[in-house]
C-alpha cells in the first residue's frame, strides 16, 4: 500500500469517528518501513493551535500498516511513550523482521 491509499483510509476513519469535525494532523505524521502514523485533532485547533481549548483530549493516533491495510489504534501517547515509542517497539517485535528493512515511503500531501 503507497501513503496515498493510507492517507485516504485515515481521513475517512478520523471523518467517520467525528462525525466530519477533526481531521489529520499532517505535522505529528510518523513514517515507519512498514507503515504510517497518523495523529489528528479538532478542526478548529488545527485551524489556529493558540486556542488550545479548542484541542481534544484522549484522542490516540492511528496507525496503517502498508502490507495488509490494517488500522490500529495506538493508544493514549502517555502510555504508547514520546512519539509511540513502546508501541512502536510493542509491534516491531510482532511483526517478520524483513518489515523492518523496507523502504519507508515519506508523505506527501497533495491535495
Amino acid at each position: 500500500m503507497d501513503f496515498s491509499k493510507a492517507r485516504r483510509i485515515a481521513e475517512a476513519w478520523v471523518d467517520i469517528v467525528t462525525e466530519s469535525n477533526s481531521e489529520l494532523d499532517r505535522d505529528l505524521t510518523i513514517t515507519k518501513p512498514y507503515g504510517w502514523m497518523f495523529c489528528w485533532n479538532s478542526k478548529k485547533f488545527l485551524a489556529d493551535r493558540t486556542v488550545e481549548e479548542n484541542a481534544l483530549v484522549g484522542n490516540v493516533p492511528i496507525f496503517i500498516d502498508r502490507v495488509n491495510g490494517e488500522l490500529l489504534c495506538v493508544g493514549p501517547f502517555g502510555l504508547a511513550g514520546p512519539r509511540g515509542v513502546h508501541w512502536f517497539a510493542e509491534y516491531e517485535a510482532s511483526i517478520p523482521p524483513a518489515r523492518l528493512l523496507m523502504t519507508p515511503e515519506q508523505p506527501h500531501w497533495e491535495s
